[in-house]
């Protein structure tokens, strides 16, 4: 019985060696982007951020005396480090046909299931299908105004659950960007007297996410044949976790998907993307079941990026707005003075009053600068070898731009640790959005959407609360830490502030309370399909 486990497991090792080799071999005559020596055969492997440092720092310390473009290699892969604009642009952009892959791991996309959703497909016919969805019905500004109506009531009701429960601001954007999202791409009217069991779901399958895409973390996305060992056997547990990840990631396509195709056909039709796709799909010439099946997948998983994708970016742009606003007062002050002159003193902002809000619509842009939510970006694959000036990015390499560099980068924006929104009305300097929405055909296809929620939630909270440094026992001010935490995506690490209504804005908050009255959640509709799924 021993042999029999051994004797394969030695074969496939030798096996990769062999491999590793003559890979070594044909790239020696390439000049590849500089980087530290590694290891014969191993690489880098030991080369990784310690426990609790933020990956983007410790990457940026590590490669940024090799130049703008740099690289290390973890058993025979490529990875490739871009700390430069011009570089990101010529690179992703200039050659996005050659730089639109994304990396393949066994774990992650087959085994857990997540190779349904784009943010981790190819760039291949089933992804194309998927953008052209969410880029006709969410990816214009047009597009996304058709749904105004919608992202300015949520946004309303934030603002009451923010005066009944001020001391949970950072957990309430979660639930403000949940409606949005959910409202929008599924119809869905979120729980608002407790957690609702949808969004409940749909965090689940985003902390699965996170856990499952972090770098060399399972052994089964290096040594992909231990799948196929005994589940009985130690180490194996990595199987169960994967079952639990397929059985979420069904559920979440599956049930919302569902939802909104029954309330699509009742008397009160709710007007939404998964309804407006089914509808338009539907009107077409009788297709085969295969195409049609094809075509009901990706508006089940396009619905379903567009809340991992975008709900917890969202709320971690939000706390940093929080954190910015109790550092810098006089930003706040401004902002409040601009939107008083403007709007007035008797209604709050409306996504219609944005072109005549521009320091406020620079605090938007500065949100998403100062503390960007993916700070190394989205991984890329190069799909054949880029030549980059004097260097080859091999075919395979995996190509991470520092989007916290190209945020930060000194020679690009003045003081760049400082929150200043003033950088882009009186300067010149490159607007964020180029950046951390992504590069070439990787684009996020969802950013106007985000974005528009984003000024939508900024503008309303600054119109209505003033937000402050708290204060300990004896009155002084308790300083907040600037600090991002470690992982795929960045949020301010936990900070204490205040918040109480602006005076002379209460009767705004009244006003909205005798408007927008509690409304019944549609989660009993869905709680039996999802609590079995919530309980394994």
């Amino acid at each position: 019985m021993t042999n029999k486990v051994v004797l394969p497991g030695l074969f496939v090792f030798l096996l990769c060696l062999v491999v590793y080799h003559d890979h070594v071999q044909r790239n020696r005559r390439k000049k590849f982007p500089p980087g530290p020596k590694g290891l014969p055969i191993l690489g880098n492997i030991r080369d990784r951020p310690p426990k609790g440092k933020p990956e983007f720092s410790y990457w940026m310390e590590r490669m940024k005396k090799f130049g703008p473009v740099s690289s290390i290699t973890t058993l025979g892969q490529t990875i490739v480090f871009i700390h430069d604009r011009q570089a990101a642009y010529e690179i992703l952009e200039r050659t996005t046909k050659k730089s639109s892959g994304r990396p393949y791991l066994e774990f992650g996309d087959r085994l857990c299931g997540f190779n349904g959703f784009i943010a981790t497909m190819q760039f291949d016919d089933d992804c194309k299908l998927q953008r052209r969805m969410i880029h006709q019905h969410l990816g214009t500004k047009s597009a996304v105004a058709r749904f105004h109506d919608i992202m300015e009531e949520e946004v309303k009701i934030f603002m009451l659950r923010i005066w009944r429960e001020p001391g949970r601001l950072i957990e309430l954007f979660k639930g403000v960007t949940g409606a949005i999202i959910l409202k929008v791409i599924y119809g869905y009217t979120v729980d608002q007297d407790q957690d609702d069991c949808l969004v409940q779901l749909i965090h689940v399958m985003m902390t699965n996410f996170l856990n499952v895409f972090v770098a060399m973390k399972w052994l089964v996305d290096i040594v992909p044949w231990i799948q196929y060992l005994p589940s009985r056997l130690p180490g194996m547990g990595f199987k169960k976790f994967a079952r639990r990840c397929r059985q979420v990631n069904r559920a979440v396509a599956d049930i919302p998907y569902s939802f909104a195709r029954r309330q699509s056909k009742g008397p009160d039709g709710r007007p939404c993307y998964v309804s407006k796709l089914v509808e338009e799909l539907g009107s077409e010439k009788r297709k085969a079941k295969k195409e049609a099946d094809r075509e009901e997948k990706a508006i089940k998983y396009s619905a379903g990026i567009l809340f991992l994708g975008g709900a917890d970016t969202t709320a971690s742009s939000m706390a940093s707005f929080t954190l910015a606003m109790t550092l810098y007062p006089d930003v706040q002050r401004r902002a409040q003075e601009e939107i008083d002159g403007v709007i007035g003193l008797d209604r709050i902002p409306r996504l219609d009053d944005r072109p005549n809000l521009p320091y406020v619509d620079a605090i938007v842009k500065e949100a998403l600068r100062w503390m960007p939510v993916a700070p190394l970006g989205n991984v890329h694959r190069a799909t054949e070898d880029i030549m980059y000036r004097d260097y080859v990015i091999p075919k395979g390499s995996f190509i991470i731009p520092s989007v916290w560099w190209l945020t930060h980068d000194p020679e690009a924006h003045r003081n760049p640790d400082a929150f200043d929104p003033e950088r882009f009305i009186t300067g010149d300097e490159p607007d964020p959005h180029l950046a951390v929405f992504g590069f070439g055909r990787r684009k996020c296809p969802g950013q106007y959407f985000a974005d528009e929620s984003l000024f939508l939630m900024i503008s309303n909270l600054l119109s209505c609360f003033e937000l402050s440094k708290a204060v300990d026992e004896k009155g002084r001010e308790i300083e907040p830490p600037v600090q991002g935490t470690p992982g795929l995506i960045c949020r301010p690490i936990p900070f204490p502030y205040r918040i109480k209504p602006r005076a002379g804005k209460e009767h705004l908050l009244r006003a909205i309370e005798a408007e927008k009255p509690l409304r019944k959640s549609d989660s009993s509709l869905v709680r039996d399909e999802i609590q079995p799924v919530l309980r394994t």
